[in-house]
């Protein structure tokens, strides 16, 4: 059985790298696809180097990543990135022209924009960049090994809720034909009594077409063989992919879904009091395992 894996988790890692404490700090939460944010000193150097990191190892989830170096988070020296700094003055200068404006001469205006100051003084040298390198590693890999111990968890979880649905499903089975019985037998003394009080002898005739219409338009509404059946194969497939783990999160939403739609057609054909409180449950837990999906990677 391959691993599953929760979207939510956290994990923080520490290094002395060139002499200063470098801490690795990730947490993540549920997102469809895989997005990141975060600070890290010498960013242009280190962010592809998480990104790819970050994508080897995980498929879904928003992730939130900082590393600091040095006791504090804004105890790092300052640097000037002069292309970044180049890139901002040209496009200012070409924008002050088109505007016919002044252009700006002070560079005090440039240094809050994005990328002209970064954190972290030199350039790192080859060899922190390693130790950076193994570090990310390390708190990714224990990340990992927190998504998956509440994978599990939400594994248990959901068999248990699967055996609940399975169950409930039974006992609509269950109390289908003495429910089917008692419909019919009333909306047969309703037929009888209306078309009576329209003059209709019984006998040899023929019912009434637009009667027999309406008739086999309700009879049609009692057949719940194929939502049951839809229902009961679903919620197979839904524990088989329990059993081979793996990434499940998209397969069982997209299959929760379903579930719930079957669900909903057969509360709609349901008008015994106790099959419409079967049905309520069964919904109950397929909510529940959709939700539940929903945090799986």
């Amino acid at each position: 059985m391959r691993p599953a894996e929760s979207m939510t988790g956290f994990a923080a890692v520490e290094a002395v790298i060139d002499g200063q404490t470098t801490r690795f700090e990730i947490r993540s939460v549920n997102h469809r696809g895989l997005v990141w944010k975060g600070r890290l000193p010498q960013e242009s150097e280190l962010e592809s180097l998480v990104d790819e990191a970050l994508r080897r190892k995980f498929r879904r989830g928003s992730f939130q990543i900082f590393l600091h170096r040095g006791e504090g988070e804004s105890s790092g020296s300052l640097r000037l990135a002069a292309e970044a700094l180049e890139a901002w003055v040209v496009r200012c200068r070409s924008e002050a022209a088109r505007l016919r404006l002044d252009e700006p001469r002070d560079l005090l205006p440039f240094l809050g924009l994005p990328g002209v100051l970064v954190e972290g003084g030199a350039p790192l040298s080859p060899e922190a960049r390693k130790e950076i390198e193994a570090l990310v590693e390390r708190g990714l890999e224990a990340l990992l090994r927190v998504r998956r111990r509440e994978g599990e968890g939400l594994l248990a979880e959901l068999r248990g809720l699967c055996g609940k649905a399975q169950a409930w499903l039974a006992a609509y089975e269950e109390a289908l034909p003495e429910a089917l019985a008692a419909a019919r037998e009333r909306l047969k003394r309703r037929v009888e009594t209306v078309l009576r009080d329209c003059g209709w002898s019984g006998g040899g005739e023929d019912l009434p077409p637009m009667t027999a219409r309406e008739l086999a338009l309700l009879a049609e509404r009692f057949e719940v063989a194929e939502e049951i059946a839809r229902l009961r194969l679903h919620l197979e497939e839904v524990g088989r992919r329990l059993e081979e783990g793996g990434a499940l999160g998209r397969p069982l939403e997209f299959l929760a879904q379903e579930m719930l739609r079957e669900a909903n057609t057969l509360g709609s054909k349901t008008q015994d009091a106790k099959l419409a409180h079967v049905v309520v449950e069964l919904r109950t837990c397929l909510e529940r395992i959709r939700e539940q999906a929903q945090n799986l990677a």
